[in-house]
């Protein structure tokens, strides 16, 4: 079967029962590549299209320009300048140092120039517009395919594959560097992995336990149980914890996405209720031996002390090892996944620029080597 790459103009002609998962993938994908895709991620604006991989097909988010405000999982100028500084801002916020005053008027002029060299024109491959994307197994064979298909369709644009961590896609990683990609930093992540056991020495993954089976008023539910008038109930609690209290620059979730990942069963849904009320949520993305959660909330005026966040992450680390995979426990409070067993990690943007014009190597090379000689050896130095 020849990989292909599907859009608009001839998504008519693919035969999604030679697709795995096909029929269900079908039922969001198609109006997604279709019509907006705002529809779907209110902060997205890219163009999707899909690329088969004989049974396996893979979304593609096409950026041609810098949009202010877009989601950093569909930019390059987003997650490296507008995120990087807002984050800045707020580690440095009421501080006053140098550091403060200088590192956002950097970026401002680096995101500048590498708007002007182009560095916004990118294919990312296997991007769900999720914070955390899962792969198949890929050959050498249909990497090298891959490739050359989309630098062909794609001369002017990086190609980007999102998500790509050291632990558990070793392989890919191997492979995508084999064939002349360069690793670039996207972010450092917690890993656990069942087998070792090792969590359960970890004196918090007990008293998480402990706190549950006290625990009177809440209780979990399945998929099945969250009504269509609740799926604004859950988009509002992952609201609430990703874009309101952290960054909007997270992906806004419509609830026609969330309905469609619920009836495809793209995702399972897991749903804390306090009697009948949802008061958290965490769905469950798995693949290929590793699950994942890229959507989690909470209800923000409940407090700490209950434990909700807690609970949520005890769920994830109970259905990992039930089914025996690696959970990927993403970013964020690393400290906090630490003392339940977590061990570090990196994951890449791992992007092709071989093919283009001088002028638009210049950003990613100069990123590349920000990223081996800076940024690497600081997480891995500071325990970030």
């Amino acid at each position: 079967m020849p990989i292909k790459i599907y859009n608009q103009t001839n998504l008519h002609t693919l035969n999604w029962k030679e697709v795995e998962n096909g029929e269900n993938l079908a039922s969001f994908l198609k109006p997604m590549i279709a019509h907006k895709i705002d529809d779907f991620v209110g902060n997205a604006t890219q163009e999707v299209q899909l690329l088969q991989i004989d049974r396996v097909v893979l979304p593609l988010v096409i950026a041609q320009k810098y949009i202010a405000k877009t989601t950093y999982l569909s930019s390059a100028l987003v997650q490296y300048f507008d995120l990087a500084k807002e984050e800045i801002e707020m580690e440095l916020k009421g501080k006053r140092s140098l550091r403060a005053y200088i590192a956002p008027v950097v970026l401002n002029l680096m995101k500048n120039i590498f708007k002007g060299l182009g560095f916004e024109k990118t294919v990312f491959v296997n991007n769900w517009l999720l914070s955390t994307n899962l792969y198949p197994t890929l050959t050498d064979a249909q990497i090298r395919e891959s490739l050359t298909v989309l630098k062909k369709a794609f001369p002017r644009h990086a190609i980007v594959f999102r998500s790509v961590n050291e632990y558990t896609d070793k392989n890919l990683l191997e492979k995508l560097t084999k064939n002349g990609l360069k690793k670039i930093i996207s972010r450092p992540l917690l890993m656990l992995d069942p087998s070792d056991k090792g969590y359960q020495k970890k004196r918090m993954f007990k008293m998480d336990e402990k706190l549950w089976k006290k625990n009177k008023q809440y209780h979990w539910t399945e998929n099945h149980d969250l009504s269509p008038e609740e799926i604004s109930r859950v988009r509002d609690l992952y609201e609430e914890l990703y874009r309101v209290k952290y960054s909007d620059y997270n992906p806004e979730y419509s609830d026609r996405l969330i309905k469609a990942w619920l009836d495809t069963d793209f995702m399972e849904f897991k749903l804390l209720r306090q009697e009948n009320k949802i008061v958290g949520v965490t769905a469950f993305l798995k693949r290929n031996g590793v699950l994942t959660t890229p959507f989690i909330g909470y209800d923000q005026e409940i407090p700490i002390s209950e434990g909700l966040y807690r609970f949520l992450n005890l769920k994830l680390m109970e259905e990992a090892i039930k089914e025996g995979l690696i959970l990927n426990m993403s970013s964020g409070a690393a400290h906090f996944k630490r003392l339940r067993g977590g061990t570090s990690t990196l994951e890449y943007n791992v992007v092709c620029y071989a093919h283009l014009p001088w002028y638009q190597k210049i950003p990613w090379k100069i990123y590349h080597q920000i990223s081996q000689k800076i940024a690497i050896p600081a997480i891995q130095k500071y325990g970030l």
